[in-house]
């Protein structure tokens, strides 16, 4: 089923839920409020599937941001052979506030990064006209790396303001049914503060990962290159 159909038959299902006399779903647009939201009940994926060790994630509090991050993961390959293994290069991507999902509607939260990793346009757009959303204050920060193993985020352009620098201290193997892409879905990850971050936050966590690993050789690739992914980043 085209990916468009399948997130239409979810906002159908939603508002069937929700409406208090329903004989039926309408096609009518469907408002839903994505950004600025109160975080009171929103509760971290975890991984619950045998076989699968999940992240170390007893978080006491609600968390304090949950975004969508789209962009890249980026590499590098010493030649083109197949006897070259890519290496890690930091990543960058566009952060999306999502707190309004995380609270209210999980399940159409953790359903959008297998969708967005299919569009080949600005995931902004796609929500804002295709899903008909509130996109005010949506777009709130930039992701990057400072070094090859630094992650920022940075969230200076948001109302609350503020830059998580982080370091990586665990990750696991997304689960089977991660959105792979061509290649697999990067690792979910524990990430905690270090010095730089100004926002209050102490740890952060990549979770429901879609897309962004890189082919085991690099035969036939270029010196630097990138693969998109798609995935949720919640800060505590």
């Amino acid at each position: 089923m085209h990916f468009i159909q399948s997130l239409s038959l979810t906002l159908l299902g939603f508002a069937a839920i929700s409406s208090a006399m329903p004989s039926r779903p309408t096609r009518k647009a469907i408002n839903i409020k994505v950004a600025n939201c109160p975080l009171k009940k929103a509760v971290l994926p975890v991984i619950i599937e045998a076989g699968y060790v999940s992240l170390n994630s007893a978080e006491p509090h609600p968390p304090l941001r949950v975004v969508l991050g789209k962009g890249t993961q980026n590499y590098t390959c010493a030649d083109s052979t197949a006897a070259s293994v890519p290496k890690a290069n930091g990543a960058k991507a566009v952060l999306y506030d999502a707190s309004c999902l995380a609270e209210n509607y999980p399940d159409l939260l953790h359903s959008l990064p297998p969708i967005l990793l299919d569009l080949n346009f600005d995931a902004e757009k796609y929500l804002i006209k295709k899903l008909h959303i509130d996109q005010d204050g949506l777009k709130v920060g930039v992701h990057y790396f400072s070094n090859p193993t630094t992650p920022v985020f940075n969230f200076q352009k948001s109302k609350k303001g503020g830059i998580f620098v982080g370091k990586k201290i665990q990750n696991v193997t997304a689960p089977s049914t991660a959105k792979y892409g061509q290649n697999g879905a990067v690792d979910w990850l524990k990430i905690d503060a270090i010095d730089g971050t100004t926002n209050g936050c102490v740890t952060a966590y990549r979770v429901v990962t879609a897309g962004g690993k890189p082919p085991t050789t690099c035969a036939g690739l270029k010196k630097h290159f990138e693969v998109p992914y798609v995935t949720e980043y919640w800060f505590y």
